[in-house]
Parts: structure tokens; sequence; C-alpha cells
């Protein structure tokens, strides 16, 4: 193994490493323009490569509203209320939480379209399980479930009363079938929410990153896409 095992310093030019040595030797070069960044005795890595990421996920995640570790309806509410102000939502635009668990709540209970019925928009509020959960009633509408509208074979939909009107909450089927039909976010958002995920990576220390997709089709197959990021 070379030695040192160990730098002081380094030398960077125009995004290049060019000097690796002593303090002493690396600072005697440096001029009028010279930027110098004490680490405080921090130890500097290259950046990683990540050879198996999902940086897609991650990036569909930043437009979530998380709700894991919510105690009560009013925790969920407000962290819907500071997402909302956050970001701003269009008329029409689809806010989708995820992470509550009911046995976790003082209420004891599901939330019903009662909570989120303050939204004008539609929202969704999904089970920890993802196997159920509760929209408003903007998102009802938007969707077409009406006190007319049965239960789909192996899901349940909540009703006020033995069925009467929507309460919100959908359960398994009634719950996958109707949210696969709400409409993905727009390429500009989901853009934006890549360049979101880019940054995060560059934070954590992550330049390269690898993700493995898979294409279904009559012979499976498998497709590496490689990305820098800068």
């Amino acid at each position: 193994m070379e030695e040192p095992l160990y730098a002081e310093a380094v030398l960077v030019e125009d995004g290049v490493i060019r000097k690796v040595g002593g303090r002493e030797e690396i600072l005697s070069g440096k001029g009028a323009n010279t930027e110098l960044v004490d680490l405080h005795g921090a130890v500097l890595l290259p950046a990683f490569l990540d050879p198996h990421s999902h940086i897609t996920a991650l990036a569909q995640t930043l437009g979530l509203v998380h709700l894991n570790g919510c105690k009560s309806f009013q925790e969920i509410v407000q962290r819907l209320d500071a997402f909302v102000e956050r970001t701003k939502p269009a008329p029409g635009q689809w806010v989708t939480a995820f992470g509550y668990d009911h046995n976790d709540l003082k209420e004891n209970r599901h939330p019903d379209k009662s909570l989120l019925d303050k939204y004008p928009f539609p929202v969704v509020v999904t089970h920890a399980s993802g196997h159920m959960g509760v929209m408003n009633r903007a998102g009802l509408q938007a969707l077409g479930i009406t006190s007319e509208t049965p239960d789909p074979e192996g899901g349940v939909i909540g009703r006020e009363s033995d069925y009467g009107e929507p309460n919100g909450y959908l359960e398994e089927t009634a719950f996958t079938g109707y949210t696969a039909k709400i409409p993905q976010p727009s390429l500009e958002i989901r853009m934006h929410q890549m360049e979101q995920a880019q940054d995060i990576y560059l934070k954590m220390g992550l330049r390269r990153h690898r993700m493995a997709l898979r294409k279904k089709q009559s012979g499976s197959s498998c497709i590496a896409w490689q990305s820098k990021i800068v």
C-alpha cells in the first residue's frame, strides 16, 4: 500500500484534484484568489459510487406528506397544513399523505372525510400498511365514488350508514383500485422532485448511481441505468 496513507491538504483547480500532500507544501502554492477550506480535523473522502439505487423512488416520496409517528388526528392535519403551505397545490391537484397507523392515534380509529374536507382539492391519506386509506369529499367526487357505488369484490367502501354516503374510508381492493386511477404528477413536478433527490444524494456524498429496472416482457430482462449527478 502506498505511503503515506493520509494527506493533510488537497489542491483543487477547476474541479480537478491537482496535488495531494502536506499542509505547508500545498499552502505554499496558494495565490490571492485561492479559496481555503478548513475541515477542522474532519476526514475528506472521495464521492461514493452507488451500484444499486432507486433515485426515482426517492423523488416520488418527496411529493408525499409523511405521517409516520402521528399520534392524533390533529397532528395529521398539522402535517397536511404545513405541506400545503409549502407547496401551494394547484386547483384539482391531488395531495397524497402516507404512513398513519390508527393503532397509534389517540382516537384509536381511522380518520374519515370530515377531517379532510377543509381542503378544496383532492386529498388521500394512506395507512402505513398500504392496504387502506381515507379520501376527502373532493377526492371521492374526482373518482366518482358515490352512495350508489357498490363495494368491489375484496374491498370495502366505508359509509356513514348502511349503503349510505361514503365516509371517505376505503379498504383493500376499494382502496388500491381507486387510488390507481389518481392522475400522476405532471412532468414538470416530477423533474423538480428529481432535482431535489439529486441534491439529497450529493449531500450524502453520492456522485454517481446505478439503477436497475426490470422490464416485463415475454423474456424477463433487466435494464441498468447509470447517472452522474452534477
